[in-house]
């Protein structure tokens, strides 16, 4: 799985993430008055019936308490974005899901994920033939 910060989107204060964070969101620290925190990740996990609770990157399902964020100065100063999460799918299962228009379809471009739907200039994705389509890297996205 590869994530990637949203493009588009709000910045969110460390009690914003809390307000509309679900479970299973991930937000990445884009901007912290101590720089060694920026790039962080922290998940977003529903915790009973009372909300979320923010831990750390890879400890979603570990409940131990040491995986909670600590809202000290450097987070709680922080400025959030939203992550997005990509899975890469095999070449039948995108354009599956574009015919059906059920789903987005990616492919990255200079290491950012574009939209590939049924209107995308195959140009503007370096594809020129059907051995390029067909050997591209397709992803959608996952929660």
């Amino acid at each position: 799985m590869e994530m990637q910060v949203m493009g588009t989107g709000s910045f969110y204060t460390y009690w914003e993430v809390f307000r509309w964070a679900e479970d299973g969101d991930v937000f990445e620290i884009v901007d912290c008055p101590n720089n060694d925190f920026e790039g962080s990740r922290v998940v977003m996990k529903k915790q009973g019936g009372y909300g979320v609770v923010m831990k750390h990157y890879g400890s979603y399902g570990d409940d131990s308490s040491d995986t909670l964020v600590t809202p000290y100065g450097a987070i709680t100063g922080s400025t959030f974005k939203r992550v997005d999460a990509f899975e890469k799918v095999d070449f039948r299962t995108a354009f599956d899901a574009i015919r059906t228009e059920g789903h987005e379809v990616y492919v990255k471009k200079y290491g950012e994920f574009e939209v590939f739907g049924r209107f995308t200039d195959f140009s503007d994705h370096y594809i020129t033939d059907l051995d390029d389509l067909i050997n591209a890297d397709f992803y959608m996205k996952t929660k």
